[in-house]
């Protein structure tokens, strides 16, 4: 055998080649197909979109939840079927590690509110497993139709951490099936740092809405959807509240905990605005409690194109004695389209009254119930 043919490759060394080849070959092959987790970069993040993402599970309690459903779908082939049968039961999405709330603005999905009816819901964000939980921001899912659903970090308090996203009955008695789909985590700083708070307007000892809820004060709205952080029609400072309202006498609402005394009070002030065109026919109502005491509702209009200052004397309401929720409501029964709403007030500076009554007139002869003398009967 010559110095050089014992170098020449055998037929072992060619196969030994041969399979390392191929090893190096299947390693970066599956390196390729390796699944791509959510990016935490400015773009948005996907948390259900036919399935959930990765890290992503169901932690639903109080119903049935199907995250495969196919018969009512907004987009893809999937969407989640949900069926709450226990009072404030919810579908709960969870994920781990958590995910920082400074890197998101928003969560954002589609809701569909089933065959018939009105499902009343709230959205609330859990930062551990077991809490602490936000401020809870209400929506409604209207029947036969898709709605899309945006509500600001900033309307749940801006939480640090993103650990449990909840959809959940706010009834306490359940929820018929109602479908969600495509949700999502809208990129943008929640975080981003606070501006100088807005000084009180004059008159205001109490704000309600200053750029933002004043503490202590919640969204308890119901019947459309509600932007408490939006930016492009603001009357003063740098946010207003975006309102529109599907349903028949939906209303935008304020709740504070605990309620105040309406004797400190002298009205009701803030400033609306109609939206593009027509008017909205609106009014409004203080209640008295969560669910419960209801004074009077007064009406108003708020015309297209203008902010217009409205004042709602507590009298005019018939001075409830606690102010526990404001509400500003649809009167027609039948929606109304965008409009806006800025500095809401609780002000104590006096307003006319009404004339003192004068000494009602001695009834006459043969008028054992009097029904109207120089002015109703009381009662009537």
């Amino acid at each position: 055998m010559s110095s050089q043919s014992k170098f020449l490759p055998t037929q072992a060394h060619i196969v030994r080649v041969l399979i390392a080849f191929a090893l190096l070959l299947a390693s970066s092959a599956l390196t390729l197909v390796a699944p791509i987790q959510p990016s935490l970069s400015s773009t948005n993040y996907v948390v259900y979109s036919d399935a959930l993402a990765s890290g992503w599970q169901d932690w639903s309690w109080g119903g049935t939840y199907d995250l495969a459903h196919t018969g009512t779908v907004q987009s893809g082939s999937a969407a989640i079927s949900a069926t709450i049968t226990s009072g404030y039961g919810g579908l709960s999405l969870r994920v781990d590690p958590g995910l920082p709330g400074s890197s998101y603005s928003a969560v954002q999905f589609w809701v569909h509110g089933g065959s018939s009816g009105t499902r009343q819901l709230q959205l609330v964000i859990e930062e551990g497993d077991s809490g602490p939980r936000t401020t809870p921001a209400h929506f409604d899912a209207n029947a036969g139709s898709w709605t899309l659903v945006t509500i600001p970090l900033s309307a749940l308090g801006n939480p640090a951490t993103i650990k449990r996203i909840n959809i959940e009955d706010r009834t306490g008695s359940g929820q018929p099936t109602f479908y969600v789909d495509e949700i999502i985590l809208i990129a943008g700083s929640s975080a981003t740092p606070t501006p100088t708070p807005l000084p009180p307007p004059p008159n205001c000892p109490t704000p309600v809405y200053l750029d933002g809820l004043a503490p202590g004060w919640q969204n308890w709205s119901w019947g459309g959807s509600y932007d408490f952080a939006h930016s492009g029609t603001v009357h003063s400072g740098s946010q207003a509240i975006e309102a529109n309202m599907g349903p028949g006498y939906a209303g935008l609402s304020f709740r504070v905990d605990p309620g105040l005394p309406g004797a400190s009070y002298t009205a009701v002030t803030f400033w609306v605005h109609g939206g593009a065109s027509g008017t909205r026919q609106l009014q409004l109502f203080i209640q008295q409690a969560d669910s419960g005491g209801d004074t009077a509702a007064v009406p108003f209009d708020a015309p297209a194109g203008v902010w217009t200052q409205v004042t709602i004397p507590l009298f005019a309401l018939g001075n409830p004695a606690t102010i526990k929720r404001i509400n500003i409501q649809d009167r027609t029964g039948n929606g109304q389209p965008t409009f806006y709403v800025d500095t809401v007030c609780l002000s104590d500076v006096p307003v006319s009254t009404p004339t003192p009554t004068p000494t009602p007139l001695p009834p006459p002869p043969n008028c054992p119930t009097p029904v109207y003398l120089d002015g109703l009967a009381p009662g009537w």
